[in-house]
């Protein structure tokens, strides 16, 4: 019976005699003599801050361009189903421009860079969206394409001012990038 009397007191004696060490607050880390860090250390973190950022930029930069491309591609997909469906219910194609996009209901749609949609429908003497070729890039008579991030588009895709627009061509068969569009 002495015995359990005695390792309860040496358990509480250890538990008081940890309270009240100052072995953690004597430490060199806590100590008033550290005042930060030096210049040289300053100087080294800003590089490395430096360098992540020459690498992350372009690739950040890439990855927005390429993000508002594929909205792009999206928004020409739906408004080209919003045009067939059009035709399908009416016998005729809206009519060119944002009178058109005012037929299918979209007449607020808006390209990632803030520019309406061009909608064009050829068959009412409109001039067709182009290739490098003078031949038009859909033959079911109409063009739908955002002018992209430079907000210039002529309607020849060898014109570099075309190179980043978002097309529809091969008759919906392809819808992407100016640039990406091969004649078949």
């Amino acid at each position: 019976m002495k015995t359990r009397h005695n390792k309860i007191d040496y358990y509480r004696r250890r538990r008081s005699s940890c309270k009240h060490s100052n072995a953690f607050h004597s430490s060199r880390a806590f100590t008033s003599d550290m005042r930060g860090f030096s210049l040289v250390e300053l100087v080294v973190i800003l590089v490395i801050i430096g360098i992540l950022m020459v690498i992350a930029l372009p690739t950040w930069s890439y990855m927005v361009t390429k993000a508002k491309v594929s909205r792009a591609e999206a928004d020409i997909r739906t408004l080209e189903k919003d045009v067939t469906a059009y035709l399908i219910d009416k016998g005729t194609l809206p009519p060119s421009g944002q009178p058109g996009l005012d037929a299918i209901g979209r007449s607020g749609l808006r390209d990632p860079w803030n520019r309406p949609y061009q909608y064009l429908n050829t068959t009412s003497g409109g001039t067709p969206y182009q290739g490098d070729l003078p031949i038009p890039l859909n033959e079911d008579h109409f063009d739908i394409y955002s002018v992209g991030q430079n907000g210039v588009s002529t309607l020849s895709l060898a014109d570099a001012s075309s190179e980043d627009d978002i097309i529809r061509a091969g008759d919906g068969g392809f819808v992407g990038l100016g640039i990406d569009y091969k004649i078949p």
